[in-house]
């Protein structure tokens, strides 16, 4: 197969920063929308969680031009990206699940969105599913502490979804965040583990420090959603009882 070969970049803007785990053909089909749909601007670093499918095989002989950090075992979701974070030189961070796949033009509205105001500290695309359904327009957080991702499974052009707003929280298959501020907080918190809501803690302490969480619509991005689960039994787990996270209250 042909080599996954990223531009060489010497003042990237972006780091983007893939998580995998297993999952070995999506991990490359997104490494190759990455490749094929993204102006050369960025770097990008891939973190291998102790795959145990050749996916670190296939890094190791096909990845040319990106870092690659290749851990023992599966670190989790927050501590691998924030591991990944600590080798970005980019003004940005660019979180993105190795079953996302980019699509054409997908990175110039995130940048314009996160350097229109110094307050805005992450910015997330419209994600779609592989029908091109709505997968989500930034995510909600009721009083219970109950999540939900606005518009699933609606047509994606409705109006609605159109118009960039203001979300409590931002989906981590697609999430881009100023690295300053991603410092400011002490990254993903360790506290989930392999388990989920990772994001959704990172962007309301972003929140509680005054910056703006911003869907942009204009930033298309399809989302698998479960290629590479990150650990069954935790996150089913989550998803039933955990309710009532309201972010750091002190950086970590």
């Amino acid at each position: 197969m042909p080599e996954l070969c990223f531009p060489p970049v010497g003042r990237p803007d972006v780091s983007i920063v893939m998580v995998t785990y297993n999952a070995a053909a999506w991990a490359r089909r997104a490494l190759q929308a990455v490749i094929e749909n993204t102006e050369p601007r960025y770097e990008m670093i891939v973190v291998d969680n102790g795959s145990t499918d050749g996916t670190s095989e296939l890094l190791g002989n096909e990845v040319r031009n990106a870092q690659l950090i290749l851990n023992e075992r599966n670190h989790g979701f927050g501590p691998a990206n924030t591991q990944g974070a600590g080798h970005a030189i980019g003004r940005y961070l660019l979180f993105l699940n190795n079953d996302a796949l980019v699509q054409p033009g997908w990175l110039p509205p995130l940048l314009e969105a996160i350097e229109a105001n110094e307050r805005i500290a992450a910015v997330g695309p419209r994600l779609l599913n592989l029908d091109g359904s709505l997968q989500g327009a930034g995510h909600l957080v009721a009083r219970t502490g109950s999540t939900v991702a606005y518009g699933f499974g609606d047509p994606a052009d409705r109006v609605e979804y159109r118009f960039p707003r203001v979300v409590d929280y931002l989906s981590g298959a697609c999430l881009m965040v100023r690295r300053s501020s991603f410092n400011e907080v002490g990254g993903f918190d360790p506290v989930y583990g392999l388990g989920y809501f990772e994001e959704a803690d990172l962007c309301l302490s972003l929140a509680e420090r005054g910056y703006r969480v911003v869907y942009e619509p204009r930033s298309l991005v399809a989302h698998v959603r479960g290629a590479s689960p990150r650990n069954a039994s935790l996150s089913l787990l989550a998803r039933a009882s955990y309710a009532g996270f309201r972010g750091r209250r002190s950086p970590r």
